[in-house]
């Protein structure tokens, strides 16, 4: 963790995750997404994507030590195994043993690794351009620019396994919100990629990025950063942040932007958990 980046920004930028994620993913209170709060924590799971992205706790500190049995009997009532998404500065001697008596360990496969990256919100003055390539950055404010918006994301991810209707539905439950903004990045009047912010008083979280593969390296997906992390400044935040795997290309896209590591996240599951029905089903 950066020497500038404390347990109380961090509580913070996880709070900004939980807020975006409760305010997009799961507003359209479809019969298979659930989230629930427990403490400063927040369980998330949607039944029909075996995916540990959306099937995990957030937040959990040594604050909430003690909502580690309710969280993963909440889990248990679904019949998905219990994932704790940790941060490391954040995890004491008491969460550290309710997550052992549990029989919960961390995953150590780096594929499952997630890093979590903070970054100054910057003012107008502050934009960086882009040369070579004329991109416009624009927000979504119809259902047309909507689909355009999911189309390239069931492009870029197909392995989140979404509908086009079923997308469209959950997303347009949150379309008018102040605080989530979507955005489309577009070349030569295309649309060629994605992003979102959400807004809290101090964290401005970034998320939903995706590029078209033949539209990348062109500076799009710095754009987009450049973009929301302008918004996020004049909507009042101090901070942007996000999470991105390590070594990936949005993570040297955000360092060309300033943002720093924040933590590299602990993921805390049972030693089981690829074998329970849950994910053994998925494949």
């Amino acid at each position: 963790m950066d020497a500038r980046i404390d347990v109380p920004l961090l509580r913070l930028i996880e709070q900004a995750e939980i807020h975006a994620m409760v305010a997009s993913e799961a507003a359209s209170q479809s019969p298979h997404l659930h989230a629930r709060r427990f403490g400063a924590a927040a369980g998330f799971t949607n039944l029909k994507q075996h995916n540990t992205l959306f099937n995990r706790t957030v937040g959990a500190g040594e604050e909430e030590a003690d909502e580690i049995e309710k969280i993963i009997a909440w889990y248990d009532s679904f019949g998905v195994p219990p994932r704790f998404d940790i941060c490391p500065p954040r995890r004491g001697p008491r969460l550290s043993r309710a997550l052992s008596r549990a029989g919960l360990e961390p995953e150590v496969h780096p594929s499952f690794s997630r890093r979590l990256m903070v970054g100054e919100a910057r003012g107008p003055g502050q934009r960086r351009a882009h040369s070579g390539v004329e991109i416009e950055v624009r927000l979504i404010e119809s259902d047309d620019d909507l689909r355009a918006f999911i189309d390239i994301q069931i492009e870029v991810w197909p392995e989140d396994g979404f509908t086009r209707e079923a997308r469209f539905a959950q997303l347009s439950a949150s379309s008018g919100r102040a605080d989530i903004r979507r955005y489309l990045a577009m070349i030569d009047n295309r649309p060629v990629a994605t992003a979102a912010l959400s807004l809290t008083p101090e964290v401005g979280w970034l998320s939903a990025g995706a590029v078209r593969d033949e539209f990348r390296r062109r500076g799009v997906q710095r754009a987009l950063i450049a973009q929301r992390m302008n918004d996020a400044a004049q909507a009042g935040c101090a901070h942007v942040a996000t999470l991105v795997s390590p070594g990936s290309a949005s993570e040297r896209n955000l360092r060309r932007a300033d943002f720093t590591p924040a933590c590299d996240r602990q993921l805390w599951l049972p030693p089981d958990w690829t074998d329970r029905p849950f994910y053994r089903g998925a494949g």
